[in-house]
């Protein structure tokens, strides 16, 4: 069973006129991860997890119960190849497990640990999130190949680093100072956690963020997470891509962090990981010049992906050159794609949903719903409409859960931020059944069976 990742590539076009010059043509650069099955912990990478666990007094009652369940249910789920840590903080914060194999005396001495935590005291989100950095940056014994830091809170930031730019920006320079890949990944409970803060830092670490509205939600998106981590194929995943003579780069659409290396030539992306099943697709706009002659296959971009093999401890690098067919002066453009077309509604998707959560912060309700609506539109008079029925149905939903200010604030600005993260990345975090599952994998669906009551 082969793990490698594979490169494809989708153009706007399928052909185009030789005397035709084009200022913007959208092609795309994918990255395809195989189906890897993930129960033989003989062939899957072992996993380092730290859950930091808020603490705090607004924690206590169902919310604290439900909790210690889901922790339990993850102490259960995780093999002897794994280690877990326990880390809890509310204006203090302490590591309450060590990283512990999770072995049959491991998995007692974690059960053991979960107990001791009850709530008590204020939030220090900071403290706790970097206590839980520093464990793993502290290891000394080995490393397994996946590191995740899993955060929960239910409210904001009010001990330790409370200024949200800050927080961030000095956890990517502790993220930095670690000689591994390692994920955050950010569960917000209920309407008063900072839903901007949390999806900030899971996106400077290549994780995810998850809202979860109800304790119910707090186990299917612990088991979402956990499939995940579980199937992981590929870390450290870098793409360069790199313009044909005469063709230049005029925007990438992509949320993940890009460097210039040659203005309008080549650029380099950070991808991250890739779990079984994934699927990442780059938008990329370029200008297309005129050639002399009918072409077959001229060469428009040419990427090269970079990455390590987690399965097969290995570092592996993988090229594809995007070409378009040139025909005669007389021949119109070939035939549009409807792949380029829903990647161009998802990116159009996202884009909206983060416009709406701004203007809704702002109070401007009225506003942020003819954003959606206006996308909405756009998508349903598409070529490939049909083929896009999950955005306009996330769009819908969103919509409908902000027609107050108070009704956005609970839920549907959380919403927002959260489904907007799930279409940037191509990844699922949905922690409620009824919401759209896109981007689902088997072993995230899995995990997410073995999580239900």
């Amino acid at each position: 069973m082969s793990t490698s990742l594979t490169l494809v590539f989708d153009n706007e076009y399928q052909s185009v006129p030789c005397t035709t010059e084009l200022s913007s043509f959208i092609t795309t650069v994918g990255i395809r991860a195989p189906k890897f099955e993930t129960t033989d912990t003989a062939t899957r990478a072992g996993m380092d997890i730290v859950a930091v666990l808020d603490r705090s007094g607004s924690m206590a009652g169902e919310k604290m119960k439900m909790l210690h369940e889901t922790v339990r249910l993850m102490i259960d789920n995780l093999k002897d190849i794994d280690r877990l840590s326990l880390v809890s903080y509310d204006d203090r914060d302490e590591v309450n497990l060590p990283l512990t194999r999770m072995d049959k005396p491991g998995k007692d001495a974690a059960r053991l640990a979960l107990a001791q935590i009850n709530d008590r005291g204020s939030t220090n989100l900071s403290g706790g999130l970097w206590r839980g950095l520093q464990v793993l940056k502290d290891r000394t014994d080995g490393k397994n190949e996946v590191s995740s830091v899993l955060l929960l809170t239910d409210g904001l930031a009010n001990a330790g680093v409370v200024e949200p730019t800050a927080l961030v920006s000095q956890t990517q320079a502790l993220l930095q100072s670690m000689n591994n890949p390692t994920s955050i990944y950010c569960f917000g409970f209920g309407a008063d956690h900072d839903s901007n803060l949390l999806s900030s830092l899971a996106q400077a670490a290549h994780g995810t963020y998850y809202f979860m509205k109800t304790t119910d939600s707090i186990p299917l998106a612990f088991a979402d997470c956990l499939g995940g981590l579980m199937s992981v194929i590929a870390q450290n995943i870098v793409l360069t891509i790199t313009a044909a003579d005469g063709v230049n780069i005029n925007s990438i659409a992509t949320i993940f962090p890009k460097t210039e290396v040659i203005p309008q030539k080549q650029y380099s992306l950070a991808i991250g990981d890739l779990f079984s099943e994934e699927e990442r697709d780059i938008l990329v706009d370029i200008t297309v010049p005129r050639v002399s002659g009918e072409v077959f296959g001229q060469p428009l971009l040419a990427s090269h992906v970079k990455y390590m093999n987690v399965i097969e401890e290995r570092s592996y690098q993988q090229d594809i050159v995007t070409v378009i067919d040139r025909t005669s002066a007389e021949s119109g453009l070939g035939s549009a794609s409807s792949k380029v077309d829903q990647e161009r509604n998802r990116i159009r998707t996202a884009v909206a949903m983060e416009e709406a959560q701004r203007l809704g912060n702002q109070g401007q309700l009225e506003q942020a719903r003819q954003v959606l609506a206006q996308c909405q539109q756009t998508i349903a008079q598409s070529t490939s409409a049909p083929a896009s029925a999950m955005l306009l149905q996330d769009l819908e939903a969103v919509s409908s859960r902000m027609q107050s200010q108070h009704e956005f604030r609970a839920e549907g600005g959380h919403r927002l931020k959260n489904k907007a993260a799930k279409y940037y990345m191509q990844r699922a975090c949905e922690s409620d059944d009824l919401e759209v599952q896109a981007f689902a994998t088997s072993a995230k669906s899995m995990f997410r069976s073995a999580f239900k009551k």
